[in-house]
């Protein structure tokens, strides 16, 4: 009766209204249709998992925080609340913004004892991730026109200029919507802190 009781308060609305992949997922192993599968990857300290609805369909990306992950254990008491209330006040803050270069939440944070967890639109990477280098290629093409799946992409070393252009007009617009009128300032400004839909965003 207690694993039961324990089961259900570790469970998030997130959860139960969405199938959500899982780390060692397959496109052939995956419950998520495969033209849809986006591998399972990470932004920092959040894990990044494709989810699909499961009355509507809709499409979200999942962002989870392991509160127990061996990096956040290693922290003291108060490093770690300390992490553990920046990461809150940082997710409901994106909760609040509305701008098409500002990524776009879904489902609004949610608190377990085991996690942190939201729902944004759905994301195929960060830009690090997609820009190829030496001893990898990139996980995905940022497409000037739409995003198309993974099966459909052909990953090429070299966008555009016109590509590279829009995507660092969207970035400014962003950081000018931050800057101007939410009155933010946005301290990690990275290639790992801008993810891919097809757009570059915040």
């Amino acid at each position: 009766m207690l694993a039961a009781a324990t089961s259900l308060f570790a469970r998030t609305n997130i959860s139960q209204c969405y199938v959500i992949s899982s780390p060692g997922a397959t496109p052939s192993s995956s419950a998520l249709p495969a033209a849809n599968f986006t591998p399972v990857f990470n932004v920092g300290p959040w894990k990044v998992q494709f989810a699909m609805h499961k009355t509507t369909n809709k499409r979200v990306s999942v962002c989870s925080f392991d509160k127990r992950s061996p990096e956040l254990e290693r922290c003291g008491p108060s490093a770690r609340e300390r992490v553990l209330d920046v990461s809150k006040v940082e997710a409901g803050a994106l909760g609040r913004l509305r701008h098409p270069s500002i990524l776009e939440m879904v489902e609004p944070l949610e608190e377990t004892r085991s996690e942190l967890t939201f729902a944004t639109e759905p994301l195929l990477s960060s830009l690090s991730q997609s820009i190829p280098s030496a001893s990898r290629s990139p996980s995905i093409e940022l497409d000037e026109v739409e995003v198309r799946p993974r099966s459909q992409t052909r990953l090429s070393p070299h966008h555009s200029s016109l590509q590279i252009q829009k995507g660092i007009l969207q970035l400014c617009k962003g950081l000018d919507f931050l800057h101007t009128s939410a009155r933010l300032i946005h301290s990690n400004i990275s290639p790992s802190m801008l993810m891919a839909i097809g757009r570059f965003q915040v």
